[in-house]
């Protein structure tokens, strides 16, 4: 390879790895919008809302030319219908519209100011001109999955429709009366990705998740242990969301043991993975030990929050509170500490962990 070619290569890298926090930033904050959603009663307007919010924020960053070919651009890249594609827009009387008009925009409010929070993240890493379009892709995952393909289309053309016409605003966009069926579309990700695994037999081990290194010996059981862990989601743009956790582990006598696991899941807004991705970090961290010091790190304030405000209402939902009761009982039996970090401290911990990631979603 030459010079100028593995200059390319490493730009190409790190726009990538760029583009992976960013998103990382904005599900978070999507995620940790469900709290305050919850507590102004709001949270069945989040579709919507989270549709109008993503359009303010693209027609505040871009002139309505631009905003317009980068809209056009997204609803090239939608394909297919969705099980719901012959079901009306939802229709209200006047009474009810001016209601459903105020909670979407309720809804978008909050939003926005959670978004707030991505954005001042991006900055403090200098990836802030990545905000605009990485809000628009995860708002568009979300809605592909819950409106369809059609339905999503139909809204990125009705508002092209109004920027053309000169209008620089979101469109009120009424969602269909039936989202799509999350069975069915669970369904066609399973077997799309049986059919990628048959395809990549060789990566198996690595997909399992465990990637050890073979000169350190097993560590005893119940022994003490020291871990520094690193875990990570990311949503790729078909709805998929992987976890990925990365920890280096050494005891009394120095031996050290290195692991990176992670999995794929169906899981638009990448909060199940998260939690999923927690949990199975402090299980692997502190199994077969008697007493462990962990310390993990993350990019996710919503796992932070988990962790320190289970009392807020929304921050955890019902549907983890399995996955959570085994996160607690770990931390009640060992010394487990968490940092909000967009990297790993240690290097190595996060290359492993981006390079397992690319290999689970392929970007």
């Amino acid at each position: 390879m030459s010079e100028v070619q593995l200059d390319a290569a490493v730009r190409k890298d790190a726009s990538a790895s760029e583009k992976r926090t960013a998103r990382s930033y904005v599900s978070d904050a999507l995620i940790n919008a469900d709290a305050p959603l919850v507590s102004a009663k709001l949270s069945h307007r989040f579709l919507p809302g989270l549709w109008q919010a993503a359009m303010n924020i693209v027609l505040e960053w871009f002139e309505i030319e631009h905003a317009s070919l980068v809209l056009r651009d997204r609803l090239r890249e939608i394909a297919g219908d969705g099980d719901n594609w012959d079901c009306p827009a939802v229709s209200f009387d006047d009474e009810t519209m001016d209601k459903y008009v105020a909670e979407v925009t309720g809804s978008a409010g909050i939003i926005l100011q959670n978004l707030e929070t991505a954005y001042v993240r991006m900055q403090d890493d200098d990836i802030d001109d990545h905000f605009p379009t990485s809000v628009l892709d995860a708002a568009l995952v979300v809605l592909v999955n819950a409106w369809g393909p059609l339905h999503t289309r139909r809204a990125l053309t009705e508002q092209v429709q109004v920027l053309l016409s000169g209008v620089n605003e979101p469109v009120n966009f009424m969602e269909p009366c039936r989202l799509v069926d999350q069975r069915t579309l669970a369904r066609k990700r399973a077997d799309k990705r049986r059919r990628s695994e048959e395809r990549k037999e060789h990566h198996d081990e690595v997909r399992l998740g465990h990637d050890q290194v073979p000169s350190a010996p097993a560590l005893t059981e119940g022994s003490e242990r020291w871990i520094t862990a690193f875990t990570s989601t990311d949503v790729s743009p078909d709805g998929e969301a992987a976890w990925v956790v990365s920890l280096r582990s050494h005891d009394k006598n120095g031996r050290i043991d290195e692991r990176t696991f992670g999995a794929v899941m169906k899981d638009p807004t990448g909060r199940a993975a998260a939690v999923e991705g927690l949990r199975a970090c402090v299980m692997e961290a502190c199994r077969e030990t008697l007493k462990a010091h962990l310390t993990i790190e993350t990019p996710s304030e919503f796992l932070i929050r988990g962790v320190t405000d289970a009392h807020v209402p929304g921050v955890r939902l019902e549907n983890e509170s399995d996955s959570w009761r085994e996160i607690d009982e770990i931390m009640e039996t060992h010394s487990v500490h968490h940092r909000l970090r967009s990297r790993a401290s240690d290097a190595d911990l996060s290359v492993r962990s981006a390079v397992m990631m690319r290999d689970l979603l392929g970007s």
